[in-house]
């Protein structure tokens, strides 16, 4: 049901945009801020393989949570229990895609807090956690879309 409400071009534009802002949110910060390479904070270190594909992935789920949101709005459907796991979802896989002890600190001046090594230690088991989210807020969004 959420491949079939791309079939309107609001909903597909709406994916497109969504998808393309998120991927190049997330290179921006993968070549410009600091990552990790061989335990050394590095310039662009995060512009790997593995955290483009991982954005691609991150970018295109955001982009179909995006509009199935818009289409429950249509629908009148104002019971979104989705859209707060998709956020999390997003921000945690945001997290992963730079280095996270040399950006985390300016983080915590609004109040968040989390352990520096825990990011930069599990990074793999993050991003792992991050596509579980997103995939449960989709299927969240779907069971909605069935619904209305």
């Amino acid at each position: 049901m959420l491949i079939k409400v791309l079939k309107n071009p609001v909903n597909l534009l709406s994916m497109l945009g969504v998808s393309l802002l998120v991927f190049d949110l997330q290179y921006y910060m993968m070549a410009n801020l600091p990552g990790t390479q061989d335990r050394m904070c590095v310039m662009g270190a995060g512009l790997t393989r593995v955290n483009l594909v991982f954005a691609g992935l991150i970018a295109v789920m955001s982009g179909l949570m995006v509009s199935g949101l818009i289409e429950l709005f249509r629908k009148k459907s104002k019971k979104l229990a989705a859209s707060t796991l998709s956020g999390l979802a997003l921000i945690v896989a945001t997290l992963t895609v730079f280095c996270a002890a040399c950006t985390l600190p300016f983080i915590t001046l609004f109040g968040f807090s989390l352990g520096l090594s825990f990011i930069g230690d599990y990074d793999l088991a993050i991003k792992i956690a991050s596509l579980i989210l997103m995939i449960m807020a989709l299927v969240l969004v779907e069971k909605r879309l069935r619904k209305g």
